[in-house]
C-alpha cells in the first residue's frame, strides 16, 4: 500500500535524525525540506511505531519531527476505542504518552497536536467505561469472587452516571438479593452522580422501588433531591411507608425543607441550575450532559443535551415544576424567560435541541406575553449577572410591552430599565435610553438627564468600537494595537497596568475590548480592577500568559469567567483573532454590517426628533455637541438627519455648525443643508455671525443659480435689516 510505503520512510528518517553519525546530511537540508521528508516516509510505519516515535521526538525536544509524527498518528483516523487499545497495548506507553503529552501541551507549536491525541485517548477511556455491555457484564460480577467485584466496582464508578439505569434495575431485582444490595451500594458510593436519574426515576416509580430509592438518595445527602423528596413525603398517594422514608431522607439532605413549600424547593434547585456551578456539571469539559426520563415500560434512559444549553433546560424544567405545584408562586416566570433567552443566547448553530420541542414558539414570544412586570425582573437579574446579551433581550422584550411612568417611576434600585442607563455597556445604555426616549415622559426623574447624550453617542460612535492594550513590553504593546487597528478598533489607551489607562477609559465613550500580554499575578490584578471599574465591568478580556500561568488562571473563577478568555504566549496573530471572535461572540458582540450601523443611528435620530418636536421633560439640547461631532463624521442620508434634528435645537451652537457645514459641502448636500439653516432660523430666529451673512450674500450674489436661489431664501428666513440686503440689490445693477 502506498501508506505503507510512506510510514516506513518515514521511520527511516526518523532513526537517520537520531543517528549523529548522520546529522550532517540531514542537516545539509533546510528543516522545511527535512520536515516535508519526514511526512512524506511518516505513512508506512505501524499506528505503534508513530506513536513511539512521537512520544520520542517530543521527550529530546525535536519539535518538528515530533509535529511530523503526531500529524501522521492522527491522520490514521483511529477510533478513541482504538487510540485507547494502541496506547494501552504498547508497553510502558501509556505513562510515556502522559508525560510527552504534558510537555508538548507547553508547546505552541505542538500544542494542538497533544491536545487532539489526550481527547482521542480520554475519549476511548469513557467509550470504554460507558459501554452498556460492559456495564451489564460488570453488574453481573457483583455476585462474584472479592477480586472480580472490586473491579467490576471500580469500572461501574468510572461510568458513573452512566451506570445507574442498569444498576437501578439491578436494586429493584427481587429475584438476586446479592447483587441488588451491591447495587445500592454502588449508587450511594456514586454520590452526586446517581442523584439527577434516581431523583428522575423517584415519581413513577412503584412504592417499593420509590422506598428503596428515597432511603438511597437520603444517605447520599445531596440538596439536589430535596423537592422530589417534599413531594413524595408530602403527597396524600404515598403509602405510608414511602411518606416515612422520604420524609426521613428530606431532613438528612435539607434540614430547613421544612419551613419551604414543595414549588419553593423546586424553585430554589432552578436558580441552583441557572447559575452554572460546577457541582451541577455531570461532565466538564465534554460536549454534552444528560437529560433524564424515566418511563415504566422502558425504564430509566437518558436524553444528551449540548453542555451549552443543559443548565437552562434544568432550570426551565424544575421551574416548570415549581409553577405546576404553585401557578402563583413569585419568581418562577421570570426564572424561566431568563433561562429560556439564555438557552436561544448559547445554543450552539443549527442546533435542535431535544428539550425545546418545535410546537413551542421563540423566547421573545413568551417574554411579550408575560408582560413587564416579569421583563423588568428579567432585566435586573442580567443586570446583577453582568450578562449583557440577556439585558439586549429583556430590553427588546420591554420596548415591546411596557410604556408610560411605570417605566421610571420609583428608583433605579427597584426599575431597572434606569439602571441600565449606567450599566457598562453601551449598547445596554442606548436600548435603554431608546425605550425611555420612546415614551417622551413629561416629568424629570432620576437619571433622565442621560437619555438624550446616550442616544446622540449612538449616533456619533455608531459603528466604533474601542479597545485597551496592557502588554508586558513596549514591543507587545505594539504588536496588539496593530493587530486590533487592522482589525478596525481604535486603541484608545496602552500600558502595563491599569493604573496607566485609566484616563483613556474615562474619556472612552466606553471600552469593548481589552487585551492583556502579562504574567498571571499581573493578570489576576487587571482582571480583579477591571472588574471593580463601572466601566469595565462587562468588557470582555483577552488574556495572552504563559502556559503554566494560563492553566493555574483557568481553574479560578476570575479566569473562568464567560467574559474573559486565555490564551498562552506564542500562539499567532491568526489564532488570538479567533480567540477574539470567539469571546465576543460570547459577550454578545455579533459582526455588524454598515447597514446594521445605520439602522440603530437613524433610529436615535428618530426618538431625538420625536423628543425635539412634541412634549417632554427631555432636553434634547443635551445632544447638540455629539450631533455636532457627528456631523462631521456621517454622511448621506444619516448626516442629512442629523442635520435636521440640529435644526430643532434652539441653540446658537447648533444653528451655526449647520451653517458651517453648508459652506463645507457641494452640490445637493449644500443645498439641503442650507435648506435645515433656514429652517432653524423660522424656529428659533437668527443666530448666525456677520461671516455667514457676509459669505451668504456672496452665493446668492455670485453662486450658481441653485445655490444663489437657496442663499437668498435663507437670507429671507434670516429676516435681516433692510441695509443687510442692499449690497445684493445693488449688484443687481
Amino acid at each position: 500500500m502506498p501508506n505503507s510505503r510512506r510510514l516506513a520512510f518515514a521511520r527511516t528518517l526518523a532513526l537517520v535524525a537520531g543517528a549523529a553519525v548522520l546529522a550532517a546530511p540531514l542537516s545539509a537540508s533546510t528543516p522545511a525540506q527535512a520536515q516535508s521528508a519526514t511526512r512524506a516516509r511518516a505513512s508506512d510505519m505501524t499506528p505503534d511505531q508513530l506513536l513511539a516515535d512521537f512520544i520520542h521526538y517530543v521527550k529530546i525536544d525535536q519539535r518538528e519531527l515530533a509535529e511530523s509524527f503526531g500529524k501522521a498518528l492522527l491522520e490514521l483516523g483511529l477510533t478513541p476505542g482504538q487510540f485507547l487499545a494502541l496506547v494501552e497495548d504498547t508497553p510502558q506507553a501509556q505513562v510515556r504518552f502522559d508525560e510527552a503529552v504534558r510537555d508538548a501541551l507547553r508547546d505552541a507549536r505542538l500544542q494542538p497536536i497533544a491536545g487532539e491525541l489526550s481527547r482521542l485517548l480520554e475519549n476511548g477511556r469513557l467509550e470504554q467505561a460507558r459501554d452498556p455491555n460492559a456495564i451489564t457484564r460488570n453488574i453481573e460480577l457483583l455476585s462474584g469472587p472479592l477480586r472480580a467485584r472490586t473491579l467490576a466496582r471500580q469500572r461501574l464508578i468510572e461510568a458513573g452516571q452512566y451506570s445507574v439505569p442498569q444498576l437501578l434495575a439491578a436494586m429493584l431485582n427481587p429475584n438476586d438479593p446479592v447483587t441488588s444490595l451491591e447495587a445500592r451500594r454502588l449508587l450511594r458510593d456514586l454520590e452526586a452522580d446517581a442523584v439527577a436519574p434516581l431523583t428522575a426515576a423517584l415519581p413513577r416509580l412503584g412504592p417499593a422501588g420509590q422506598e428503596q430509592v428515597a432511603i438511597v438518595l437520603g444517605e447520599i445527602g445531596h440538596a439536589e433531591s430535596a423537592p422530589f423528596l417534599a413531594e413524595l413525603a408530602r403527597s396524600q398517594a404515598s403509602v405510608p411507608g414511602v411518606r416515612a422514608a422520604a420524609t426521613q431522607a428530606l431532613a438528612r439532605v435539607s434540614p430547613g425543607a421544612d419551613a419551604r413549600t414543595t414549588a419553593e424547593l423546586y424553585l430554589q434547585l432552578a436558580e441552583r441550575y441557572y447559575a452554572e456551578p460546577r457541582e451541577l456539571t455531570r461532565f466538564a469539559g465534554e460536549e454534552h450532559q444528560l437529560v433524564w426520563v424515566y418511563d415504566p415500560a422502558v425504564g430509566l434512559f437518558p436524553t444528551p443535551v449540548r453542555t451549552e444549553v443543559f443548565h437552562e433546560a434544568m432550570a426551565m424544567r424544575f421551574a416548570e415544576r415549581a409553577l405546576r405545584e404553585d401557578s402563583n408562586i413569585a419568581g418562577a416566570v421570570p426564572l424561566w424567560i431568563a433561562s429560556n433567552f439564555s438557552r436561544e443566547i448559547d445554543s450552539p448553530s443549527d442546533y435542535d435541541n431535544p428539550t425545546y420541542g418545535v410546537e413551542r414558539r421563540d423566547a421573545m414570544y413568551y417574554a411579550v406575553a408575560a408582560g413587564s412586570d416579569a421583563t423588568q425582573a428579567v432585566l435586573a437579574r442580567a443586570l446583577a449577572d453582568r450578562d449583557t446579551a440577556l439585558a439586549l433581550l429583556a430590553i427588546e422584550a420591554l420596548s415591546r410591552t411596557a410604556g408610560g411612568a411605570a417605566l421610571w417611576s420609583g428608583t433605579p434600585a427597584d426599575k431597572p430599565l434606569l439602571d441600565a442607563l449606567s450599566y457598562a455597556d453601551r449598547r445596554v445604555q442606548f436600548a435603554a435610553a431608546m425605550v425611555l426616549g420612546n415614551a417622551r415622559p413629561g416629568e424629570s426623574f432620576p437619571g433622565s438627564e442621560r437619555i438624550v447624550p446616550i442616544l446622540a453617542s449612538a449616533v456619533r460612535d455608531a459603528g466604533d468600537r474601542f479597545a485597551i492594550v496592557l502588554g508586558r513590553s513596549i514591543e507587545s504593546e505594539q504588536r496588539l494595537t496593530d493587530m486590533l487597528q487592522a482589525r478596525g478598533y481604535t486603541v484608545v489607551g496602552r500600558g502595563s497596568t491599569l493604573n496607566e489607562v485609566r484616563a483613556a477609559v474615562a474619556d472612552a465613550p466606553g471600552v469593548d475590548l481589552l487585551v492583556v500580554d502579562q504574567g498571571r499575578g499581573a493578570t489576576e490584578e487587571i482582571l480583579r480592577g477591571a472588574r471593580a471599574d463601572a466601566k469595565l465591568r462587562v468588557t470582555p478580556i483577552l488574556a495572552v500568559l504563559p502556559y503554566d500561568d494560563m492553566s493555574a488562571l483557568s481553574t479560578t473563577t476570575l479566569g473562568s469567567s464567560p467574559l474573559v478568555r486565555l490564551m498562552r504566549q506564542g500562539v499567532s496573530e491568526s489564532q488570538i483573532t479567533e480567540g477574539i471572535d470567539t469571546l465576543l461572540a460570547g459577550a454578545g458582540w455579533g459582526q455588524e454590517s454598515a447597514q446594521d450601523m445605520n439602522t440603530r443611528a437613524v433610529g436615535a435620530l428618530g426618538v431625538l426628533r420625536d423628543i425635539a418636536g412634541g412634549r417632554s421633560a427631555l432636553n434634547v439640547g443635551d445632544a447638540t455637541a455629539p450631533l455636532l461631532s457627528a456631523l462631521d463624521t456621517t454622511s448621506g442620508g444619516v448626516r442629512l438627519f442629523v442635520a435636521d434634528v440640529l435644526s430643532r435645537i434652539a441653540e446658537r451652537r447648533a444653528q451655526v455648525g449647520l451653517m458651517e457645514a453648508a459652506f463645507a459641502a457641494e452640490g445637493g448636500e449644500r443645498l439641503a443643508l442650507m435648506t435645515l439653516v433656514s429652517d432653524s432660523a423660522k424656529r428659533f430666529g437668527p443666530m448666525l455671525d456677520d461671516r455667514h451673512v457676509r459669505r451668504l450674500l456672496e452665493l446668492a450674489s455670485e453662486g450658481p443659480d441653485d445655490e444663489a436661489i437657496a442663499a437668498a431664501s435663507l437670507l429671507g428666513a434670516l429676516n435681516l435689516p433692510g441695509r443687510s440686503i442692499v449690497p445684493l440689490l445693488l449688484g443687481a445693477d
